[in-house]
């Protein structure tokens, strides 16, 4: 779960910027992909000696080795526009 905008515009897409992870560890970048939108881990908060800074978690074993950071968090979420 996402929790924090730090940098954001206004407009259908106003969920564009960075944004902090509900647990605190990491801040996440939303931005368009084509005409969808994704979300990229920008950093990792998150310090000592046994916090993973690869994708050990991944269910595919050949991308667990993978960095986090720039790391793909979701990918081809639709941009929907509000209507008030």
């Amino acid at each position: 779960m996402l929790v924090w905008l730090a940098v954001g515009a206004g407009g259908p897409a106003a969920i564009d910027g960075y944004w902090l992870t509900a647990d605190r560890t990491a801040i996440v970048r939303i931005a368009a992909c084509g005409t969808k939108l994704c979300g990229t881990i920008s950093r990792v908060l998150a310090q000592g000696p046994k916090v993973p800074r690869t994708d050990v978690k991944n269910a595919h074993p050949a991308l667990r080795s993978r960095q986090l950071v720039d790391c793909r968090y979701f990918q081809h979420f639709p941009i929907v526009a509000l209507i008030g």
